[in-house]
């Protein structure tokens, strides 16, 4: 099936700021922090590069090429795209 999505747009055409990192996130939880004493910001990490759903599939390459992962979005909002879905996906192009 389609892969989860990862994101909605801000509200009121807000511009994208940052993701969450979760490894972050995963790093306090099993340090056995307690997130009440935390926030948000802190695990902010710079947005990635946003490509729109009709970008070539080059634009999405020459992005991956740079830094992981790229946010692509669509009129319902962003997924994440990385190099294992590039992977995942070769078997599925036809290669004549």
């Amino acid at each position: 099936g389609p892969p989860p999505r990862r994101g909605a747009p801000p509200p009121h055409g807000g511009a994208l700021r940052g993701v969450v990192d979760e490894d972050r996130l995963l790093e306090l939880l099993a340090a056995g922090a307690d997130l009440a004493q935390h926030t948000v910001a802190e695990a902010l990490v710079a947005a990635p590069e946003l490509l729109p759903a009709a970008a070539p599939w080059r634009a999405a390459l020459e992005a991956l090429a740079q830094r992981e992962p790229v946010l692509v979005e669509d009129e319902q909002g962003w997924t994440s795209l990385d190099r294992r879905d590039i992977l995942r996906g070769l078997p599925r192009l036809r290669h004549d």
